[in-house]
């Protein structure tokens, strides 16, 4: 494991020695990538940190050599990939010193609202003793006037806030030497001299406490032609009357700053040129079933961070058949976790219109949700993640984004600070997301689509030892979109038996219409998925063999042979993959054994006909 530092020159550690890293061409390479945060870095972004407008008639080879050199040194600590024309630097098990301050200084916020004001002055010390010096001290110009500003604009909001915290536990004495320095080097900065008037006073030296008064309000007109404002103001009169407050509330002091704001975002509509951006959903009040699930998202969400971790984004996935609920679990997480994040819970849905949301639309409804009203019209993929990742830096948020394509659309929207932890729903395998953070939601177990149809159809319109119970729930595949349809039927007929239902269902050929109820329509559900797919894949789904029963790809090679120049396992493992096949096992003869879903099958035929 490396520890990766940028809180002063660029270093990288290991087992408490370092390594030797030459020259600031390698250190801009290596800082550019650690603040990629595990995404990809073009070279055009490489060359203009390296260079500025003034790169060499080789750059890309110049930087290919650079990689090469952070590679040697890195070994199998981190995986330094070539990807198109860029690079990502994945760290494992490494970390990044500010990684960890942001995740601190999340941590602490989190403490003040809750009045814990003691656990957040550890938090924010640990956070500002990661400080050695100017960032990224050792790096080009052009890298440091690009990240510099910000990453010292951080450093100084949190100083600001321990210093308050500080001042809230009665410890102004021990706070006195660091707010003095600050103000040295930030005269222009208000706040900071109502902080060290406060602390002054407090010490008994009220005339020390005027002086700085009076030294703001003549640097204030001369250097800016303005008069003091109200918080100095205020602080000076203070001082006058000798009402400094004490500190016997300090979580209430320091919630009573003008400078702290603890307004969660995304949890209502914040209008943007007069759209609304996306909010949470309301959840589905008879929700039913996955409790397994529920109870391992939620887990993983909320499990205490190790030393290993604690620089790393929480990205978990959620997968599985069209119709398997994967988008009702996540809402259903999310409003059981609102509180647990204090700057509040994003939800983007697949899409407004019908149409697939771009990446462009999907991070500029992010961005409105987190309150960025200065929105570029016109800005480009790379300038909105980068406000994205600004706008996400120090917040602890819980993102959810919904049905996302693929990798690359997946890779453009993560916001990849520790402090945001992001839940994704797809119908794929996103390479994106560890296997062991992936849910894979298949069919309901029986008792628990009994239970559905029970619940949503009403009560005492189900007996679980009725035989039609069990076909109906047969028929439905054990798709909860399908299950929850047809108990909306039954709700909405309160006439209809379940065996006058099941009866209803038994043409294949009309079941996925009668499957459809207000939003509720297993059809286009069924149909949009296989559409999204190659033609040539919805063969196996076609074939005479496994309408019922399992098969392997022997049983489909003489039937397939000439459509598709594909390998038939191939094309099998594709349609596992996107959920629309279902791998059962191994036959005596150790093949792997295939099942198609009926209503997919369904789905199928009624593409194939309409196409003929």
């Amino acid at each position: 494991m490396i520890e990766f530092r940028i809180l002063g020159p660029v270093e990288a550690w290991r087992g408490g020695a370092s390594l030797n890293l030459t020259g600031a061409k390698v250190h801009t390479v290596l800082a550019a990538l650690l603040l990629g945060r595990s995404r990809f870095v073009a070279d055009e972004h490489l060359v203009s940190m390296l260079w500025g407008d003034s790169p060499p008639s080789t750059p890309n080879a110049q930087i290919y050599n650079y990689a090469s050199r952070i590679r040697k040194y890195m070994k199998e600590d981190v995986a330094l990939s070539r990807r198109d024309s860029g690079y990502i630097l994945g760290l494992g098990e490494s970390t990044l010193d500010y990684f960890i301050y942001e995740d601190l200084v999340v941590r602490a916020k989190s403490a003040l609202q809750k009045g814990r004001t003691e656990e957040a002055s550890v938090s924010l010390g640990r956070a500002l003793d990661l400080w050695r010096g100017n960032p990224l001290g050792n790096v080009s110009e052009h890298l440091s006037s690009a990240e510099c500003p910000s990453i010292n604009e951080m450093h100084q909001t949190t100083t600001e806030l321990w210093v308050q915290t500080e001042l809230a536990l009665g410890r102004h004495r021990q706070a006195l030497p660091r707010i003095t320095d600050l103000v040295s080097k930030h005269p222009l900065r208000e706040g900071l001299r109502v902080d060290l008037m406060t602390a002054l006073h407090r010490c008994d030296r009220q005339a020390d406490a005027l002086a700085v008064f009076h030294e703001a309000r003549t640097i204030l007109g001369n250097e800016l032609g303005i008069d003091p404002g109200p918080a100095l103001i205020a602080a000076y009169q203070r001082v006058l009357d000798n009402t400094t407050e004490s500190p016997n509330d300090p979580a209430a002091q320091i919630n009573r700053s003008n400078r702290i704001q603890w307004a969660p975002i995304g949890i209502e509509p914040i209008d943007i040129d007069g759209k609304s951006t996306d909010v949470l959903p309301p959840d589905i009040a008879d929700f039913t079933g996955r409790q397994t699930e529920v109870d391992r998202l939620t887990s993983q969400l909320l499990a205490e961070r190790t030393r290993e971790s604690e620089w790393r984004p929480r990205r978990i996935l959620i997968t599985g058949s069209p119709g398997s609920g994967k988008t009702a679990l996540a809402v259903h997480v999310a409003h059981q976790l609102s509180e647990s994040f204090p700057d509040g819970v994003l939800f983007t849905k697949a899409s407004d219109t019908g149409h697939p949301m771009s990446v462009t639309e999907r991070l500029t409804k992010l961005l409105a949700a987190l309150g960025e009203a200065d929105i570029p019209p016109n800005a480009s993929v790379l300038q909105l993640q980068r406000q994205y990742r600004h706008a996400c830096s120090g917040r602890s948020l819980l993102i959810f984004i919904d049905d996302v394509p693929d990798d690359d659309h997946l890779q453009a929207v993560l916001p990849t600070v520790p402090t945001a932890h992001v839940v994704v729903t797809s119908r794929r395998h996103l390479s994106t997301i560890n296997s062991e953070l992936t849910l894979i939601l298949g069919q309901l177990p029986r008792n628990q689509a009994i239970s559905l149809v029970s619940t949503v159809a009403g009560p005492n319109r189900i007996d679980p030892s009725d035989p039609a119970i069990s076909e109906l729930i047969d028929q439905c595949d054990r798709n909860p979109l399908a299950l929850r349809a047809a108990a909306l039927r039954l709700a909405s007929r309160p006439s209809w038996s379940v065996r006058f239902l099941v009866d209803r269902l038994s043409d294949p050929r009309g079941r996925l219409d009668e499957l459809t109820i207000g939003e509720h329509s297993v059809r286009h559900t069924l149909e949009s998925a296989l559409l999204d797919i190659p033609s040539e894949l919805h063969a196996p789904l076609l074939a005479d063999v496994g309408a019922e029963s399992l098969f392997t790809a022997d049983d489909l090679n003489s039937t397939l042979r000439k459509r598709s120049d594909k390998p038939i396992e191939t094309i099998l493992e594709r349609l596992v993959d996107l959920h629309v096949l279902w791998a059962h096992g191994t036959d005596d003869y150790g093949r792997i054994t295939y099942r198609t879903p009926q209503l997919m099958r369904i789905a199928a035929q009624n593409i194939a006909l309409s196409a003929v």
